[in-house]
């Protein structure tokens, strides 16, 4: 070898170990703030169906683990590992999640060098991670979305390998993945169908193929509502509609009556429309989204590529899916929509750097107010989703004291399932939980009081004008009081001393 080989070998090799300790060092900041978030933060209301489904599972108790939660492959998989470990639910699901959440942090930044590869594209698409508010505001949250997030990434990864190197192996990769999310969230069958066929329609070069596949996505509302009609087990596809058939009827007799009635339908598919956009721009993130579109404006290469190219892919099946949930349910979580932004992450680092590229060589205004405005919505997307107050941590204390003194036998009612759960006693009383959300609850919630031995409340700093009323109905002050810092209590009254 000359010394010129010698010297590229050894720039190679200086890129490289340069690369492997940046990913190294994004995926050690995850797992830290994923400890962080975890002593910090106290289990959250599904956590704690999660973990009691996965202790019914782990003694053989089938069908109380599925009679608790439904949806039981991941408090059945954590239930598993807890017969096998011999450890609780609740660590073993902060690790599982943890180390889910830790390799969907790597398979984005794999697909990021894939879609450019240079290191400052993964760590654009690091700082777009860490400023994702919802991405944050899951990370140590006991949520079935952090094993499916981690199957449809890989999911994604195996079909940019096809686009870039075509196989039956990574076909048959995406198939099998994304069919193990969807163990995980329904809505991976639909991604799974969906993106499948548009790929079909869109590459084959058979016109009887691309018929079918066309003829397919025409189909596919049918389809949907075939399969919720079947998950449902509704006896008709009357059943099926009679929700929004109930809220189109309200449109059209009390809202739009009497001379836009016959425009209901319409105002319903804008209500849904509506949902649709403010829910997909508030999961993917602004951040996200300005970044995406500067990359596909700035560069031509990426408006070429396999990652913005399977991006959009799943963006339109996202649309479909998410339109189809809120015309039934008008309900959209926000992370429900996050895997479209961590696929659309690969494609935006690349608009981030060339962004932060322009505004630090002194480019137009536009170029360096745009980047700021990115920078101030990725540090308020961290700062928001890592928010956790000690607000919290006096449910655990209030959990410890009913652990202490009372007895397991005794019947407590009570508005907070974190409290319960901290001093193992049964479920919340639901009516509480309504009723009490409300800044003036129904007074009829206290006649029932008196059926039980302990009443335990979480009020807010507005609700504690409630203390007195208590204390004049049972005639004496709670045997407990804890404040937090933002003035909210958890008083504890015993309904006999």
């Amino acid at each position: 070898m000359t010394n010129n080989d010698f010297q590229r070998d050894a720039n190679y090799q200086g890129q490289r170990a340069r690369i492997v300790v940046t990913v190294g060092l994004i995926c050690l900041i995850n797992i830290g703030l994923i400890a962080w978030q975890a002593h910090l933060d106290q289990i959250n209301n599904d956590g704690i169906l999660y973990v009691r489904a996965a202790r019914l599972f782990a003694a053989g108790d089938w069908a109380g683990g599925r009679q608790l939660f439904f949806w039981f492959a991941y408090p059945l998989t954590l239930g598993g590992a807890m017969a096998a470990t011999g450890l609780d639910a609740w660590p073993l699901a902060l690790i599982l999640n943890g180390t889910a959440s830790t390799l969907t942090v790597l398979l984005i930044l794999r697909c990021a060098w894939i879609a450019r590869p240079q290191r400052a594209t993964l760590i654009a698409a690091a700082l777009l991670l860490f400023g994702n508010l919802w991405f944050n505001d899951l990370r140590a949250t006991i949520v079935r979305e952090h094993i499916y997030f981690l199957f449809m990434m890989s999911g994604f990864a195996f079909l940019l390998r096809d686009l870039q190197a075509p196989g039956i192996g990574a076909k048959l990769g995406f198939v099998g993945l994304t069919l193990l999310a969807a163990a995980f969230r329904i809505e991976a069958l639909g991604f799974l169908a969906l993106v499948a066929t548009l790929r079909i329609a869109i590459e084959t070069s058979s016109r009887g193929l691309r018929a079918a596949a066309i003829a397919a996505l025409v189909l596919a509302p049918v389809a949907a509502l075939s399969a919720i009609w079947a998950w449902g087990h509704s006896s008709n596809l009357q059943d099926l509609l009679a929700a929004p058939s109930a809220r189109i009827e309200i449109l059209r007799s009390e809202v739009l009556f009497p001379f836009e009635s016959r425009k209901a339908p319409y105002a319903y598919a804008a209500m849904v429309g509506g949902l649709l956009t403010y829910g997909l721009v508030n999961a993917i993130g602004i951040a996200t989204i300005l970044s995406t579109v500067i990359a596909w404006r700035a560069d031509p290469a990426v408006r070429r590529s396999p990652a913005l190219y399977l991006a959009s892919l799943y963006l339109t099946a996202g649309v479909a899916i998410y339109a189809t949930q809120i015309y039934f349910n008008l309900v959209f979580d926000p992370r429900h929509g996050l895997i479209l932004s961590l696929i659309l992450t690969p494609v935006a680092a690349i608009g981030l750097t060339d962004l932060f590229g322009a505004a630090a060589q002194r480019r137009p205004l536009a170029a360096r107010s745009v980047a700021g405005l990115v920078a101030a919505l990725l540090l308020l997307g961290f700062a928001v989703g890592m928010r956790k107050y000690d607000s919290h941590a006096y449910r655990f204390t209030a959990g410890a004291w009913l652990a202490g003194n009372v007895a397991t036998t005794a019947r407590i009612a009570s508005n907070s399932s974190q409290i319960l759960f901290y001093g193992g006693f049964a479920n919340t009383t639901p009516d509480l939980v309504v009723g009490l959300s409300a800044q003036k609850p129904d007074a009829a919630l206290f006649d029932r009081w008196a059926d039980y031995d302990v009443i335990v409340l979480e009020l807010r700093e507005s609700q504690l004008v409630l203390v007195q009323d208590l204390q004049a109905r049972f005639g004496h002050a709670p045997v407990q009081t804890l404040r937090n810092s933002r003035g909210d209590a958890i008083v504890i009254f015993r309904t006999r001393l």
